[in-house]
């Protein structure tokens, strides 16, 4: 028997009773699928630089995000039988990050063994485990049941190894709505770890996979604690996860933090940090510093990532998504912690002013009257505060407080800006007599005519669909000869608004709208009458369907959490990373934020946000147009001009 290895006796009892369990259905002995490794190719024709120092293009690639190229240069430098068993295991780890994040996990795990091949205790490392957790955590649940089995049955592996990998397993089982008998399984591993090291680093382990974990495996386990087994792993460590959700959320706030005061003093862990959070991953970092991720200076940037959010009530499920984001990013931020204080407390104002001087930065609120208090009772002298709000009152903006968030007026310069580029320069509105619609055509309006052009606009009453074929009717009535429509209304309303044009003369006319329809569209897969949108293009705010680096970044993060990436988590995620890099420290002023802010350059998940130097922000949206079978797509900015003259 190998040193460190369990008595027979408990070996056997995992294999057959825990790991078997939806996987063995033909005995304990387990199966092997075979992996299929994604050979990445490089364009033809195209040389992969190899520098004097041969990591340092690697370096450069993966910072930048070119992942697909880190895995074609990462592959010749373990090939490169010239390098040290150092560089070729720097350039290993480099690989299979590239990989995962590339969502090449089979890839990844081949990267990782040959990672141990250059370095035989490579899986020793924080490195190695991490990278291999998360590549686990991509795969289909049979497979990556199947390739933790094997890791854990390979007796040759440390014993932090083959742990690690029965967590896994028991995590993806969990996922799948089935228990078996992995919480025993777990505590019999645990209790056969002979040293305190080993013991933490899988109460470690473990912390971190329940807090990726979906809501559904959560309440699956969270039964099997009891007051008898709370202080055994793994149930303490589920016990420690369930009050630290339970934290969340205002309603149970001050109890489990006070349950989680009281059992820090009668549960004994190996790693007794753990009461403050699950350990973060390594965190991956390169030395290149350019325009793809966002470095900050010597002395500056903040490791407190502060939010200011409204955790309940009608704007609770957006303050979720935003801090699942900012959740995301600070995991990958060295030394990076996260407070979200909950703007819905009647304290959440001194809280705010209680923060360390340190956290110079916070981000929120998103409530207008929240923004207003704070104004009122001056702590926003205190704090800088970057606010998810589409406008700020009066001359606030760069004087008061910024905007980490679009206006009316970016989505008003998103449209006008592409029919401009199509040769448009006669516009007619049609918009609803609302404030909102009222508000919105005075912002068109001013756009268009600062650029020389015209506008011929005609309001329609909301709510009374009977009267719009009249109001139609007087957009035209001047001979229409505008070649687009602005339409500020909801998507909602647009299968009746536009028929009613089309009745007309719009047929042939770009159809502009707004970011409602981005709103309004968003989760649908089918149009009513899709022929009218052949034309149409409208501003938003999240590109998932061509991502950038980051945002395929994220995306990953919210899968591993159970959840879609959107523009909320997208919001969340760029803030953490942008106040974290943002050179704003105690004593700042509102010239120096200004100043910082227009320096600022980051790699963006969401639409790109720029400030000027007087702290105006302005998003560059993102332009979509309606699609059957997908709800929407980005804008063929060629494919449209051509469909445009072909219509005239």
């Amino acid at each position: 028997m190998k040193k460190n290895a369990p008595p027979r006796l408990w070996f056997s009892f995992l294999l057959c009773l825990a790991l078997s369990v939806a996987l063995f259905s033909a005995g304990c002995g387990g199966f092997m699928e075979k992996r299929v490794i994604q050979s990445p190719q490089y364009p033809t024709g195209t040389q992969v630089p190899v520098q004097q120092n041969p990591l340092s293009e690697l370096e450069n690639l993966f910072a930048r995000g070119e992942y697909a190229r880190v895995e074609v240069l990462g592959q010749r430098l373990l090939d490169d039988d010239a390098l040290s068993p150092d560089v070729k295991g720097r350039a290993a780890h480099l690989y299979a990050v590239a990989a995962v994040r590339a969502g090449h996990p089979n890839l990844a795990l081949d990267v990782l063994d040959k990672w141990r091949g250059v370095a035989a205790a490579a899986d020793t490392t924080r490195e190695w485990q991490d990278v291999w957790s998360d590549a686990i955590t991509q795969m289909p649940s049979r497979e990556a049941r199947t390739q933790a089995n094997a890791v854990y049955q390979d007796s040759g592996r440390p014993m932090i190894v083959r742990g690690i990998a029965a967590i896994a397993f028991a995590v993806r089982q969990w996922e799948d709505n089935d228990l078996g008998e992995t919480m025993r399984a777990l505590e019999g591993l645990y209790r056969a770890v002979p040293d305190l090291t080993t013991k933490a680093a899988l109460e470690g382990r473990l912390a971190m996979q329940l807090q990726s974990a979906s809501p559904q495996a959560i309440s699956l386990i969270a039964p099997s604690v009891t007051s008898d087994n709370q202080g055994q792993f793994p149930y303490s460590i589920v016990l420690i996860d369930q009050l630290r959700r339970q934290t969340l959320q205002t309603q149970t706030r001050m109890q489990a933090t006070a349950a989680l005061q009281t059992i820090e003093k009668t549960i004994s862990l190996a790693d007794p940090s753990l009461f403050k959070g699950p350990p973060a991953p390594i965190q991956v970092t390169a030395s290149y510093t350019g325009a793809a991720g966002m470095t900050a200076p010597a002395g500056g940037g903040n490791r407190n990532i502060a939010l200011a959010l409204p955790l309940s009530g009608p704007y609770g499920s957006v303050a979720g998504k935003i801090v699942a984001g900012a959740e995301a990013a600070v995991r990958d931020i060295p030394g990076a912690s996260l407070t979200v204080i909950d703007t819905t407390s009647p304290a959440w104002l001194s809280q705010v002013e209680a923060l360390p001087a340190d956290t110079a930065v916070v981000g929120g609120p998103l409530v207008t009257d929240d923004y207003t208090a704070a104004k009122s009772r001056g702590v926003v002298s205190k704090k800088a505060f970057l606010t998810f709000l589409p406008a700020l009152a009066g001359n606030d903006e760069g004087t008061v407080a910024w905007r980490f968030f679009s206006s009316a007026q970016d989505q008003v310069r998103a449209v006008v800006e592409f029919s401009a580029n199509l040769g448009i320069s006669k516009f007619g509105a049609f918009y609803p007599s609302d404030s909102y619609g009222r508000r919105m055509v005075e912002l068109f309006e001013a756009q268009v005519r600062s650029r020389g052009s015209s506008v011929h606009a005609v309001s329609y009453a909301p709510g009374q669909p009977e009267t719009w074929m009249r109001s139609a009717g007087e957009l035209f009535s001047g001979g229409g000869g505008f070649r687009a429509i602005f339409l500020p209304d909801s998507w909602k309303t647009m299968d009746t608004v536009i028929p009613n044009l089309f009745y007309h003369q719009a047929a042939g006319k770009v159809l502009l709208g707004s970011s409602l329809w981005e709103q309004g569209i968003a989760g649908q897969t089918s149009l009513a009458n899709p022929n009218n949108y052949a034309l149409a293009v409208f501003p938003g705010t999240w590109n998932g369907a061509s991502p950038s680096a980051h945002a395929t970044q994220l995306q990953m993060a919210m899968q591993a959490k159970g959840m879609n990436a959107d523009f909320w988590t997208g919001l969340g995620y760029d803030y953490a990373r942008f106040a974290a890099a943002l050179p704003v420290q105690a004593g700042w002023t509102p010239g120096s934020v200004n100043s910082a802010l227009a320096n600022a350059g980051m790699g963006w998940s969401i639409a790109p946000i720029r400030w000027d130097h007087s702290g105006r922000a302005a998003q560059d949206l993102f332009l979509f147009t309606p699609r059957d079978g997908s709800g929407y797509v980005p804008v063929d900015r060629e494919a449209f001009r051509a469909t445009v003259q072909q219509v005239r």
